[in-house]
């Protein structure tokens, strides 16, 4: 018998563009896979007669895997499979052993089935139907011709489809024309004309639907092969999903390009921007509380129908497909269909609704979110491990002082065992003032307990990890990293950090890079990065604690820092990762901008027992957090695992 838990793992560990397959087979067997090859380009029905021969004969199984770029009838693939029952059966009524099926898989990324499509039609029980059926509704302006596209595939894999509705602009072309008529009436797929997207209300979009689910789709989008039963699939296992989306690229000419790996959900990020794009299930009881709530509710956008869904559900049931199943008809990507003041308007509509004090102000690559402190100032404590270097350590006090427009801070400095004099007389000068602390501890240099220790002394609601090499740049860095952090779910809030040369420091930190390495360092200083991700609030699973900001009752919950396993590096990260653990979100401000001498101070690792010691905390970080090392969820596992730059695996 065929093992389709073996095809199943082949198909969920393959790309549509590029197969690399490496099976080890007796020779008797690929040359008989090279005959059926060579009769094939022949004549199909030549070659369907002589595997018949073939197969009765001699017993084996035999995998090929090939590109193709033809294209097999269904009718030739129904011969194929009559074949095999045949012989099945005859191979039953002579033995009990049974004869092993042979299967040919053909494949191209332009016009042959996908592996789950073909496999789907190939056998009658398989791994690949699914249970569950999707209702779909296709959005088709005036000046989409691709619908057509869609229908195909829905048509292919009408057996996962519910019910399906054609919203259409009145000014299209198309409404009216016999093909599309023909082929509405093929799928029993319901036209609803419009004059607008903005007129038609929710309600009327999904009366009558009976699927779990309901798949919104953009036909300014090609869609991928399998996107059906990649929905289908995940949906069948993922049943309370509210809110299901998928990985794109743009297409032009038949090129893909600016490929669009997204995170998992990140809150933040999606109210700078609607990275989940226009082809979004939603979970249909969700679907009818809406309608049940609000019946003349106005369809807006995809934007603005996504964070409703989000007001009635959890974050832990928003599903991700890491898999590039839509490709925009574009030269170059577009974000979002919409402009920026609109939807920018949705978010605040959304702040509106559910009483949270913030803005989105409209940007020309996406949204500005400002929270409000409606001037509270609760009490910041500011710790800074420092050691001699008396230019650095002043710099960095002196900017904190004369630049930060918020008032309500301490600042903690721990000396570990300062012996230059310019610096001993710094720190003694700094004894008289109101707003400092000074801490001594000669131990040997541990950053984990240096700063355990000064949080026992800090009075502040909020403590802030700091450098002695950061050096403030923008006056309101505190406010707005405050202002962040005090808001619900949030866990660590970080700056975007720069070199002296003005060049990108930290843009978030990404788990999985070595253990963990900052975003798009080196890049320009207003780089916007991977799909605006360096120029907008976004979330990460780690902050660097060169600066970091958070309650100090959550650095407590989690004990601190490690001072006995990450005494020097990887310890923001650990801090991070266990806040994250608990469900927190971990946020990066680009809108804040420190500059960061990064370690000029203490040096880098790369030497003797310096060298050693990393080596040791990168294996207690392996082994403690593989899984968000494996895969970072506000990554992608198809991006680089050696760059910052959000390139490609």
């Amino acid at each position: 018998m065929c093992d389709f838990k073996f095809f199943s793992e082949i198909r969920d560990n393959m790309r549509m563009t590029s197969y690399k397959i490496f099976i080890k087979v007796p020779i008797h067997i690929l040359f008989y896979s090279l005959i059926f090859i060579v009769l094939t380009f022949l004549s199909l029905k030549s070659a369907i007669n002589k595997i018949y021969l073939l197969l009765l004969r001699f017993k084996f199984i035999s995998l090929v895997f090939f590109k193709s770029p033809y294209v097999f009838k269904e009718k030739s693939i129904r011969k194929i499979k009559e074949i095999i029952k045949s012989i099945n059966t005859k191979s039953k009524s002579k033995s009990k052993s049974s004869l092993h099926k042979i299967i040919f898989l053909f494949f191209s990324p332009l016009k042959n089935y996908s592996l789950g499509q073909f496999i789907n039609f190939f056998f009658t029980k398989n791994n690949f139907s699914t249970s569950t059926k999707i209702d779909i509704i296709l959005f088709c302006n005036s000046k989409d011709i691709s619908i057509f596209d869609y229908m195909e595939l829905m048509r292919i894999q009408r057996k996962n489809i519910g019910a399906i509705r054609l919203v259409i602009e009145e000014s299209c072309t198309l409404l009216g024309s016999s093909q599309l008529i023909s082929k509405c009436m093929e799928l029993k797929c319901q036209i609803i004309p419009v004059r607008n997207f903005t007129s038609i209300t929710l309600t009327s979009l999904i009366s009558g639907f009976k699927s779990s689910h309901c798949l919104f789709l953009d036909s300014s989008y090609v869609p991928n092969k399998s996107f059906l039963y990649e929905f289908s699939k995940y949906i069948n296992s993922n049943l309370i999903a509210s809110i299901i989306y998928a990985d794109e690229d743009a297409v032009f000419l038949g090129i893909p390009h600016s490929h669009y790996y997204k995170p998992d959900w990140c809150y933040d990020f999606f109210l700078s921007n609607n990275y989940l794009g226009s082809n979004v299930a939603f979970n249909m009881q969700i679907l009818r509380k809406i309608s049940k709530a609000q019946p003349l509710f106005k369809f807006f956008s995809i934007y603005d129908l996504i964070f409703r869904v989000l007001e009635r559900s959890s974050f832990k049931n928003i599903g991700h497909i890491t898999k590039v199943l839509f490709s925009r008809k574009s030269k170059v990507f577009k974000e979002i269909d919409l402009p920026f003041i609109e939807t920018s308007a949705v978010v605040n509509n959304f702040f509106k609704r559910n009483h949270i004090d913030a803005k989105s102000r409209p940007l020309n690559f996406g949204h500005k979110i400002e929270y409000d402190l409606f001037n509270k100032e609760v009490l910041v404590s500011l710790l800074i491990p420092t050691k001699d270097r008396y230019s650095l350590i002043s710099k960095c006090i002196t900017s904190i002082l004369n630049k930060t427009t918020y008032k309500n801070y301490e600042i903690i400095i721990i000396d570990n065992g300062t012996t230059d004099p310019d610096a001993l007389n710094y720190l003694e000068e700094l004894k008289s003032h109101q707003k400092i602390k000074i801490l001594r501890d000669d131990s040997p240099f541990n950053f984990s307990y240096l700063n355990n220790q000064a949080v026992k002394l800090a009075k502040g609601k909020f403590i802030g990890l700091i450098n002695n090499d950061i050096e403030v740049i923008s006056p309101d860095w505190l406010t707005s990293l405050i202002s962040i952090a005090s808001q619900p779910g949030v866990g660590v809030v970080g700056p975007k950090l720069l070199y002296p040369n003005n060049t990108l420091q930290h843009a978030g930190t990404v788990v999985g890079i070595g253990v963990g390495d900052h975003a798009f360092k080196g890049s320009a200083r207003h780089a916007k990065g991977y799909h605006n991700r360096a120029s907008l609030i976004s979330n990460y699973a780690s902050i660097t604690a060169a600066c970091a900001i958070l309650r100090k009752d959550l650095y407590m919950s989690v004990g601190g820092l490690d001072e006995e396993n990450l005494k020097v590096a990887f310890n923001d990260v650990d801090l991070c990762l266990k806040l994250l653990e608990l469900g927190y979100r971990n946020v990066y401000s680009p809108f804040v901008e420190l500059y960061h001498h990064e370690s000029v101070s203490r040096g880098y690792d790369d030497l003797g027992q310096k060298r050693k010691r990393l080596i040791k905390e990168s294996n207690y970080m392996h082994k403690k957090w593989k899984k968000y090392i494996l895969n970072d969820p506000c990554y992608n596992k198809n991006l680089s695992k050696t760059k910052t730059d959000f390139s490609l695996l």
